[in-house]
């Protein structure tokens, strides 16, 4: 699937979660992470899904998250900013 600029957002794999994360580009979302036993969680738009990856933007930092570290991926209804998940600091885990 290509955007409006004509660059593929990596959405082209037919696999159920990715296809899932498709339907939420360019939207605000909170994504849990597990990483050694504990739950984090990191907030921004999620820009790009790409197989082994997605990126998220939140502010001036660029995130690539492995799929194999997600957990979870929630938004509000209409795409809103995600207030930062308990035991997070402006959307960074402590």
């Amino acid at each position: 699937m290509a955007d409006r600029y004509g660059y593929d957002a990596g959405c082209g794999v037919q696999k159920d979660w990715y296809r899932l994360l498709c339907h939420e580009l360019n939207d605000n979302v909170l994504v849990i992470l597990t990483s050694g036993g504990y739950y984090s969680a990191v907030a921004g738009i999620l820009s790009r899904v790409h197989p082994e990856y997605i990126v998220l933007i939140n502010g001036n930092v660029i995130l690539e998250i492995p799929m194999d570290r997600i957990a979870a991926v929630s938004k509000l209804a209409g795409g809103g900013p995600v207030a930062p998940a308990p035991g997070t600091v402006g959307g960074y885990s402590k």
